[in-house]
């Protein structure tokens, strides 16, 4: 799929983490995954790991739909509301093994969300679907990034509807 290999040329987990000074042999990597080059994979794992509540997206194709619906939202959601959604709701958000992972995790999370705005807004945009080989042929499951999409739009049309109540105030 050429969104997957545009995404993993754009965006690597050194790109995002990995600084010159560091190495994966630091005290702080025996609780951490493994080093990967793979965005997804990263994503793919901390969502999978702290992703918890029934609500909570839990891969990257549910989060590609999500952030595909905020950025077809008619009106902008600050990141400190969206990012609270992932996790099903603002007070499911997850305790972290480390401020580290907080920090890899958003920001990894906000060149992803990037990454989606831009392709749409330059009309090369498409959608991660996940991928599944049967009987040697690949079908596309897109149920997932559907999922993720319903949430976006769910918690942009609640913001639409929270602000024309806050305007008639």
């Amino acid at each position: 799929m050429s969104y997957r290999r545009i995404l993993r040329a754009l965006l690597t987990w050194q790109a995002f983490h990995m600084s010159d000074d560091q190495t994966p042999d630091t005290p702080e990597a025996d609780s951490r995954p493994p080093a990967s080059a793979d965005l997804l994979e990263m994503l793919d794992y901390y969502l999978g790991t702290y992703a918890t509540a029934d609500k909570a997206l839990g891969d990257t194709s549910q989060l590609d739909g999500f952030c595909t619906a905020l950025a077809c939202s008619p009106i902008v959601i600050r990141p400190e509301i969206w990012i609270g959604e992932i996790w099903g709701a603002q007070q499911q958000a997850p305790e972290w093994d480390s401020a580290r992972d907080a920090t890899e995790f958003h920001d990894m999370l906000l060149a992803f969300h990037n990454h989606v705005v831009q392709s749409l807004g330059e009309g090369h945009f498409e959608p991660l679907f996940q991928e599944q080989k049967i009987g040697g042929k690949v079908f596309e499951i897109v149920h997932p990034w559907c999922k993720g999409f319903s949430i976006g739009t769910d918690l942009w049309r609640s913001q639409i509807e929270s602000s024309e109540v806050e305007s008639l105030l």
